[in-house]
């Protein structure tokens, strides 16, 4: 069975996926993205489909669904917060996307049983990458 993914609500930074910055009361298709089977959103939105794709929008001026590249590795959940997202793959590790103009992800710890991270964990990995001035390991 294929999920489809609605949504509704504030719409600022382009997080409901419809090309637009236009708010919405009533939940709409995001007709770009089928077979969800995890969502995450906030300021942005981040959804996990049945083949394991990672697609994001809402950040950088994304407005409609966007693919994320985390290098060969499928997505099996995925947290989301300001502009970085969190998603556990199936071999147990956890990837962490940065995301806006440029997209970066990189492995930040492997042995994960699950990812459940909340808003205030992604939020606070968020401002200690953007505060310590250094890259990801690999860049």
């Amino acid at each position: 069975m294929d999920c489809n993914l609605f949504t509704w609500g504030d719409n600022q930074h382009g997080q409901l996926g419809d090309g637009s910055l236009a708010p919405r009361q009533t939940p709409e298709l995001v007709g770009e993205v089928l077979g969800v089977v995890r969502a995450a959103a906030a300021e942005a939105t981040a959804v996990v489909t049945k083949s394991g794709q990672l697609f994001a929008w809402g950040f950088g001026g994304r407005r409609s669904p966007a693919p994320v590249s985390l290098g060969g590795r499928r997505a099996s959940s995925v947290a989301v917060a300001a502009q970085v997202l969190c998603c556990c793959t199936p071999d147990r590790e956890l990837v962490v996307v940065r995301l806006g103009e440029v997209t970066e992800a990189w492995l930040a710890h492997d042995n994960i049983i699950h990812a459940a991270a909340s808003r205030r964990c992604i939020v606070a990995l968020a401002q200690a990458l953007g505060s310590s001035g250094h890259k990801p390991p690999g860049n």
